[in-house]
């Protein structure tokens, strides 16, 4: 056969190609199996496991790959439940890999496992108590459903809840470091796809750093880190420095540490927080001074968010970014390498920080806080109450003496000598109020400053001492530095720098500056902050225990908004009128201070003005002469096409127009007709030292033979107090309404209630206007009866100089409760039940402004009731002895259960469901709970001392079941929680961590 030369040619080619193919497949299929599937993805930023990459964790696809596939050691944990789908082939493949106690799980028993090299080498279950083994350092626990249904891993610094339902497997590597947990779902699936949390996490992007440090030197740290923990409060001295080794991969450095830190949060550990000074030719990433710290000391994503959000807006901020730290300790014969993890760089106060604000040279300033935490640990030291710290300091934070940083320069330079003590000067005026906010700082910036700092929820930087402050010397003012802000957190009450609101130029600024970085956009971009998204991911892979979720910028967006926009800013009462004017007396309740502008039609047009706008700072009351203006009746015509004004009739139709100081538009408030507050103290309370009101309504009856006050059938408005005498009973019967229309309107009995509605025909008690109040039953000498009774939009009973926190309130007067309900109420309580005892059973709580419940030194019984919807607590007792049976709490802002000062709580059958915080037993309250279900909470119990004249709480808890918890439990040193027989670990300050500051929401008593 003959060949062309071309076509051999070309056949060649052809196979040449083809190999080269071939060889290309084989090749990319190696490669993709090697690359760990964290960097297959396309989340940023690329993480590995450790330093040289040898012990990447791949996706694996079920438990036998991960066990076949891992040249560590697995510890093994069973939470709630695995049997279900462990499935008789799977069972006896893990039988052939020695695991004889897991091939045999049972339903919901305890089971611990330990593989090594693919192979079980320690296992141990049991059908009636937990299990536990020990690994080196670290001890993996298990218990079954009926006994405390939880998995978890500790070791010497640590516990962590795997959490999740299913057989848990730590993931070891063979130098025993934990990398990962895997948690397969073998109750929902016989072949789940493992949920994975990662540990010890290394990453590609992000520097890493390594201090080198002798034997020696070492010590000196650690012995300064173990006297600083037995203090509570690390001091430092000025030979506390050590020599080290600073090296960033590309070259060594000589430089100076230190422990650094006030509080032992920055000691944890190995994870120790420290300044670093380079020499003085010498930096890193532009910085010569710098802090390194855990993440978590400046609430992890939050501070680096804090610092971005000032440098967008020109403000004096930090270098502030995260790093991978190694602590290499020489000991001479042999170096040991630890690596700390995931850290934060924080830039100190130098001048180079000055120079990359592009600032002018000028004077760093701050109050010594040497004083304070000198006093701190005294007091700490002496185990006093912690409550008292505040009150225990002699001298106020803002005489503290004022120190520039870089003390030395300072003094060898004549003009910064001079410009320090012109800052100083000026820093201490304002300090002192001699000097208004707006001639010390500049003031834009210094309210910019101010409200970045509220939206981001860093007002740990408002606190005095923790002020920094950069003296510019060209134009003589103050401008502030971000610092220590602790952001990312919600804001109940943003606070101002000092003396801010007696500065209307401040507040005008500071209302200006809410209103710029408040808008959609602003939030918008603040939320896509360029590099927030990857060092949520890298920081998420690093710190299992890390979340981020943004909503905290929206409340406290909110906040600020209510802040310069509040829904009752002032209050407005007639004192007089005549044919030419009006006068009002009128009451600022905002927190800024107004400019009262001119009186309006709810239309808007001008009918009477003051002849300048009149300011009313904050809680002030101004009595304010209006003119009216020409003609102004004319805007008032009645149907007939007449003109015809009658303030009495009229009065709805008028609005007064104020303004925030430095609001770019105005608001209106409505105006009463009756004086508000204007009476003295004893006229405002008059009420409750009437004997009687009955005979004022038409449809009250006294039946002097029976001692009976009986309603008349029908609907009923109340405009002003309905006092029932004592020795009596109320009588209401079935269908009756009373609804109460004015401020003055309430219902107060000191004779039992017989209120007996039914199904069809209820009592209700409702308001259709803001100002409608309540119910208050005192002192009564017999058993009140409500039956079927709705209690709708009532607010609590107040007047000038008193008031009560419930919108249906039982003093010293004992009652029963049957179907009846309590909604939409206005107030801190919904049910206030004080120095009494009752029986609750059927009645409906929903749509609660604050608590259901509130018991006050009371006994008795809550029964088969429902709590929906509630906005802080459902059911909250101190002082107490009370049995809670048959209830569902579902959505309560704050807690479901709440005990406290020595309350006693019996708990049977009670569910408790998308709420914040499931049972709370405070101040030497004892909790029992029995058959109790905690689902979708994010704390499922907490027990601890909340005042200092009562001590530790405990809670017993039998049959509970958990689902979607997000902390099990957290329980102080002293207070006690047996969990399904089990004694919870504690930990110490867990207070500090309730009432909305991690969980709960802030007390409003």
């Amino acid at each position: 056969m003959l060949i062309k030369k071309d076509q051999g040619r070309s056949s060649w080619k052809q196979i040449l190609w083809l190999l080269i193919f071939g060889v290309s497949l084989v090749l990319i299929s190696i490669l993709a199996k090697a690359i760990p599937i964290s960097q297959k993805s396309n989340a940023a930023p690329k993480i590995y496991l450790t330093e040289d990459n040898r012990h990447e964790i791949y996706e694996q696809k079920d438990l036998l790959s991960l066990i076949n596939n891992h040249d560590g050691t697995l510890l093994l944990a069973v939470n709630d439940e695995s049997s279900a789908n462990l499935n008789s082939s799977l069972r006896e493949k893990l039988k052939n890999l020695g695991a004889e106690e897991l091939s045999q799980l049972g339903w919901r028993q305890s089971y611990v496992g330990q593989v090594q090299a693919g192979k079980f080498v320690t296992e141990s279950r049991s059908s009636d108590q937990a299990q536990t083994l020990k690994f080196q350092d670290y001890e993996i626990e298990s218990a079954g459903f009926d006994h405390g249904k939880y998995a978890r891993i500790s070791d010497q610094n640590r516990r962590i809840d795997m959490g999740e339902r299913g057989l848990n497997v730590a993931v070891l590597t063979p130098d025993d470091q934990l990398l990962a947990v895997y948690s397969f779902d073998l109750f929902g699936s016989a072949k789940p796809k493992p949920k994975i949390r990662l540990f010890n996490v290394k990453f590609d992007e992000i520097p890493t750093l390594k201090l080198r440090i002798n034997q020696a030197a070492y010590e000196k740290l650690r012995r300064k880190r173990d006297e600083a923990v037995k203090k509570g409060v690390l001091l430092t001295e000025e030979d506390d420095l050590v020599s080290a080794t600073f090296s960033d991969g590309k070259s060594d450095r000589k430089c100076d540490i230190r422990l650094k830190g006030d509080w032992t949060d920055h000691l944890v550990g190995d994870q120790w927080s420290f300044r670093v000074n380079l020499e003085s030719d010498e930096s890193w990433n532009g910085m010569q001074k710098f802090s390194l710290h855990h993440p978590k000391a400046r609430n992890y994503l939050g501070e680096w968010l804090y610092h971005q959000a000032l440098a967008k807006e020109d403000i004096l901020h930090l270098k502030y970014d995260f790093v991978q730290l190694h602590l290499e300790i020489d000991r001479g014969v042999t170096r040991e390498d630890k690596y700390l993890g995931l850290y934060a760089a924080e830039e100190f106060f130098t001048k180079n920080l000055i120079e990359r604000n592009q600032r002018r040279e000028g004077i760093l300033l701050k109050l010594d806080e040497d004083p304070i935490w000198r006093n701190r640990a005294e007091f700490v030291g002496q185990g006093l109450p912690w409550g008292d710290l505040e009150a225990s300091e002699v001298f106020r934070q803002d005489d503290l003496p004022i120190l520039p940083f870089g003390g030395g320069a300072v003094r060898k330079d004549s003009n910064l000598l001079r410009q320090f003590q012109s800052a100083s000067a000026l820093f201490q005026s304002y300090l002192d109020g001699e000097l208004s906010i707006s001639e010390v700082f500049d003031v834009e910036k210094l309210a910019t400053a101010n409200v970045i700092t509220n939206l981001l929820g860093a007002d740990h930087a408002l606190i005095s001492h923790n002020y920094r402050m950069y003296y510019n010397p060209i134009n003589g003012k103050l401008e502030p530095v971000g610092f220590d802000g602790d952001s990312g957190r919600e804001n109940y009450y943003p606070h101002q720098y000092m003396h801010a609101v007696d500065d209307t130029a401040y507040v005008a600024a500071y209302v200006r500056a809410i209103e710029r970085l408040t808008t959609d956009d602003a939030i918008w971009q603040l939320k896509h902050t360029k590099g927030l998204e990857d060092r949520k991911l890298f920081m998420e892979s690093a710190l299992p225990e890390f979340r981020w979720d943004p909503s905290f910028i929206d409340f406290n967006r909110k906040v600020l908004q209510e802040l310069i926009q509040p829904k009752q800013a002032i209050s407005a009462f007639v004192e007089s009128y005549d044919a030419n004017s009006i006068t009002l007396s009128v009451d600022n309740h905002g927190r800024l201070p107004i400019h009262v502008l001119s009186l309006q039609t709810d239309e808007g047009r001008d009918i009477a003005g003051l002849k300048t706008s009149v300011l009313l700072a904050p809680r002030e009351r101004q009595t304010l002469r209006f003119a009216f203006a020409e003609n102004f009746e004319r805007l008032f015509v009645s149907k007939k096409g007449k003109v015809d004004f009658d303030l009495s009739k009229d009065i709805e139709k008028i609005r007064l127009q104020f303004s925030t100081v430095g609001a770019s538009s105005p608001s209106i408030s409505k105006i009463f007709s009756w004086s508000g507050e204007g009476e003295s103290v004893l006229e405002s309370s008059a009420f409750l030292r009437m004997e009687s009101s009955v005979d004022k309504f038409d449809f009250l009856h006294v039946d002097e033979k029976t001692k009976q006050i009986i309603c008349h059938s029908g609907t009923h408005q109340i405009e002003e107090p309905m006092i029932i005498p004592a020795g009596y009973s109320f009588v209401v019967g079935p269908g009756t309404k009373f609804e109460m229309v004015k401020h003055g309107s309430r219902i107060i009995s000191y004779s039992p209630l017989q209120w007996q509605g039914t199904a069809e025909n209820p009592i209700t008690v409702y308001a259709t206007t803001r100002d409608g109040r309540g119910i208050m039953v005192m002192n009564a000498e017999s058993r009140s009866r409500l039956e079927h009774c709705r209690f709708l939009n009532l607010r609590n009973l107040t007047s000038a100089y008193w008031s009560v926190s419930g919108a249906v309130n039982f003093y010293e007067s004992d009652v029963d409760l049957s179907y009846c309900t309590f909604e939409r109420n206005r107030c801190e309580d919904a049910l206030n039940i004080i120095r009494s005892d009752f029986d609750m059973q059927d009645c409906i709580f929903s749509e609660i402004q604050s608590d259901a419940f509130d018991g006050d030194f009371v006994t008795g019984e809550i029964r088969d009731c429902q709590f929906l919807d509630i906005g802080n607590d459902a059911i909250d007792v101190s002082g107490s002895d009370i049995d809670v049976k048959r209830v569902n709490i579902l959505r309560a802002g704050d807690k479901g259960l709440s005990a406290g000062e020595d309350s006693k709580m019996r708990v049977d059958s009670v569910r408790v469901s998308q709420s914040e915080i499931g049972v709370a037993s405070k101040d030497m309250s004892y909790v029992e709970l029995r058959e109790m279900k905690i689902h979708q909470c994010a704390l499922g119990f907490t027990a601890f001392q909340k005042k200092p004249e009562y001590g530790p709480a405990s809670i017993t808890a039998v049959d509970v079941e958990l689902r979607d918890v997000v902390t099990i439990h957290l329980i102080e040193e002293q207070s006690r929680l047996r969990l399904n027989g089990e004694l919870a670990t504690t930990e110490s300050r867990v207070k500090d961590q309730m009432y909305g500051v991690i969980y709960g929401k802030k007390s409003e008593r």
